[in-house]
């Protein structure tokens, strides 16, 4: 969704951002061979573990970011300017960020010990139907994406409090979908995956081209509408091209979209495709203004120059819970 390699209406390049997108390149591919064989050749509760230790490092991360509530009412009760996150923030974040912060590890700590207690409880009985658990935290996880990020996104003020509560459900939810897709089929968890990095390069391009209107220039003055039209518009086409290319009795049929349509039909495919685009733009920018109030750049530096593990999963995490959510309620079962 990043649209600034080219300046609207010239042919200018940036060549920071030409490099940039070379590193994200390079970075997605080294990434996609470290994903993609143990998400195929792996036994499942391998694919689980490995899973749960990325989201150990992503929580590090995104408790690192989080502001305390007062930090955040004290900024959202001073700032009156169009930018919430401007000159009230940058004054008072640095203040903050040198401050005693306490150990970040509790939130990633937590969510490793429950991944691994759910993977214990799943990969002990094969047979073991799913609980009626897992889906009531999937609703509860997209609840808190509509009622609590959309608004704080549009707004461009972090909600003050629930944040821990809120990354800590996320981000095990996002584990839950990864793994119990991958249980029903690794072409299922790949090609949900792949719809979110669809919309991303098309939003990219797309807006690079003819970006005018921003989306949220409070939070990431770089991503328009315009992009994250055409984002999902190579989604749809893509999805399209797919349902005509491969048979229903084909063992590809479980690519998501074909999956879907087999199921329930082209008009509620194109429905999910939607959310699920929109639902990834929305986690994009929350990273975003997490990463605003707090005045940084990066969630961390894993990837050197390049960012952190949260970086490259924003988009991710409201996304695959929701493909895990529309599965299981049409099968009534991940097996």
């Amino acid at each position: 969704l990043t649209d600034t390699t080219t300046r609207p209406g010239t042919g200018a390049r940036n060549p920071k951002d030409v490099t940039m997108l070379r590193q994200r390149v390079i970075t997605a591919t080294i990434l996609c061979v470290v994903l993609i064989l143990p998400m195929f050749l792996a036994p499942s509760w391998a694919w689980g573990l490995l899973v749960a230790v990325g989201l150990w490092l992503a929580g590090r991360e995104w408790q690192r970011l989080i502001l305390p509530a007062s930090a955040l009412l004290s900024v959202t009760a001073a700032t009156t300017s169009p930018t919430p996150l401007g000159p009230v923030a940058a004054a008072t974040v640095p203040a903050i960020e040198s401050s005693p912060r306490g150990s970040p590890t509790w939130l990633a700590n937590g969510l490793l010990v429950v991944a691994i207690a759910c993977l214990w409880w799943r990969e002990s009985d094969p047979g073991r139907a799913q609980a009626g658990w897992q889906n009531a935290l999937l609703v509860l996880d997209m609840l808190f994406w509509l009622l609590f990020a959309v608004p704080a996104v549009f707004r461009a003020r972090p909600f003050p409090f629930g944040a821990r509560t809120f990354a800590a459900v996320s981000l095990f939810c996002l584990w839950l979908g990864l793994y119990e897709l991958r249980r029903i089929d690794p072409k299922l968890v790949l090609t949900v995956m792949m719809v979110v990095w669809i919309a991303d390069i098309g939003a990219y391009f797309v807006g690079r081209a003819f970006g005018r209107r921003k989306l949220a220039p409070r939070v990431s003055p770089g991503k328009s509408w315009e992009g994250a039209l055409g984002g999902l518009a190579v989604v749809l086409l893509v999805s399209f091209a797919t349902l005509a290319l491969i048979p229903a009795d084909s063992t590809l049929a479980a690519v998501f979209p074909r999956w879907l349509v087999e199921r329930a039909g082209i008009v509620a495919t194109i429905l999910v495709l939607v959310a699920m685009v929109a639902l990834s733009v929305i986690g994009d920018l929350h990273e975003s203004l997490l990463k605003r109030a707090r005045g940084v750049k990066d969630s961390g530096r894993i990837f050197p120059g390049h960012g952190g593990v949260l970086d490259r999963i924003d988009a991710l995490i409201p996304t695959v819970p929701l493909a895990l959510l529309v599965i299981q309620g049409m099968t009534g079962s991940p097996e």
